[in-house]
């Protein structure tokens, strides 16, 4: 799962290729998508059908009609992963990362975040502090989480204090 405000992309599709690399069915999930949302969804580098998404979200809007379109295209990922049996599904916040809609997921083995800088600030907090505390809500005990060399000092510092011990490479 990653977080962060620049980066958070190229990071998610680099590990994503990693791990197919190794031989596993791994779903990505990012956004926002430039030509159209089935790239947002991809298992091994391919973007899920047009046909499946449209059956997907079809599923999703009758269950529940409210949820953004964030949110249903997150929900219609995550079921195309659990229908194709992925092995691993690496997911990009789409902004923040308490409040966030990939952040339904409990069931993690690596959060990251990628630099941190302040953005969003009406939702996020007007503070480096403030969005990091927000950023650092994809975090669960126990799971380890890697960020950069190159946070600022007041990032790294909300880490530690969160309880949470970062891998920094």
């Amino acid at each position: 799962h990653i977080a962060g405000t620049k980066g958070k992309g190229t990071a998610a599709t680099l590990l994503a290729k990693i791990i197919e690399l190794n031989k596993k069915k791994v779903g990505l999930f990012t956004s926002p998508g430039i030509l159209g949302n089935e790239e947002t969804i991809q298992i091994n580098g391919k973007a899920i059908p047009s046909e499946d998404l449209k059956r997907i979200l079809k599923k999703i809007r009758a269950l529940d009609e409210s949820l953004s379109e964030f949110e249903s295209l997150t929900l219609a990922a995550l079921y195309y992963f659990q229908e194709n049996h992925c092995a691993y599904v690496v997911l990009e916040c789409g902004w923040g990362g308490k409040n966030d809609a990939t952040n339904i997921i409990d069931n993690k083995v690596l959060t990251i975040l990628t630099h941190i800088e302040l953005e969003h600030t009406e939702v996020l907090g007007k503070t480096l502090t403030e969005v990091t505390e927000h950023k650092l809500g994809i975090c669960r005990p126990g799971i380890p989480l890697l960020t950069v060399p190159t946070q600022p000092a007041e990032v790294i510092e909300t880490i530690k204090k969160s309880g949470i011990q970062p891998v920094v490479g």
